[in-house]
């Protein structure tokens, strides 16, 4: 029982990154988002996916996981926005 709590919640914490992914993916950019935040985000769930590893915790390891790859996607936008996009004026 203890165990499903932990897939519920790594599933959970794994999926709130999907929003802003498919956003970005939508947009093709993600102006607005801070380059700290994303490369704070990034080396936080790589440092502790290297932690939780040798644990064997698979819960957080999906979720980990999971969350570099979303923020692998932001990232890409950020730097690599596609060109056929017309910003908005402010």
């Amino acid at each position: 029982m203890l165990e499903a709590f932990g897939w519920i919640g790594g599933f959970l914490l794994a999926t709130c990154g999907v929003p802003m992914a498919v956003q970005t993916h939508i947009q093709g950019h993600s102006e607005g988002i801070s380059s700290w935040f994303l490369w704070m985000w990034f080396f936080g769930e790589v440092f502790v996916l290297i932690y939780v590893f040798p644990q064997m915790l698979y819960p957080l390891i999906a979720n980990y996981g999971l969350n570099i790859i979303l923020v692998l996607i932001v990232i890409k936008y950020k730097y690599y926005p596609r060109k056929d996009l017309t910003f908005p004026k402010k």
